[in-house]
């Protein structure tokens, strides 16, 4: 990963543009509309969550690598996958569902 230089600005625009939809996919998420949700992604998605690994400090080569465990390495066919699963009857994480805010 890139990060960016500490001194690079973002236009205050494409900030607000990138809070409202990340607000906006939340809310998607929080009331499981997960074919609406699926639409908001590119169809080449890369949703990748890697396994955070410890390692020494003289070790510079970073806490992951690509090359290693992650726990989510999926594209958009994954996603469409879990997506068909919650929908079933019997997946459920938490019976009765939790209160989400509006």
């Amino acid at each position: 990963m890139n990060a960016l230089p500490v001194e690079q600005t973002v236009a205050i625009n494409d900030t607000r543009a990138v809070e409202a939809f990340l607000l906006r996919e939340a809310r998607l998420l929080d009331n499981e509309s997960w074919d609406e949700w699926l639409q908001t992604l590119s169809e080449t998605i890369h949703y990748w969550m890697p396994g955070i690994e410890n390692r020494r400090r003289e070790d510079k080569s970073g806490p992951y690598r690509l090359e290693h465990m992650a726990f989510f390495d999926d594209g958009m066919r994954d996603l469409q996958r879990r997506v068909a699963r919650f929908k079933q009857p019997s997946a459920w994480a938490e019976n009765p569902r939790r209160a989400t805010f509006t």
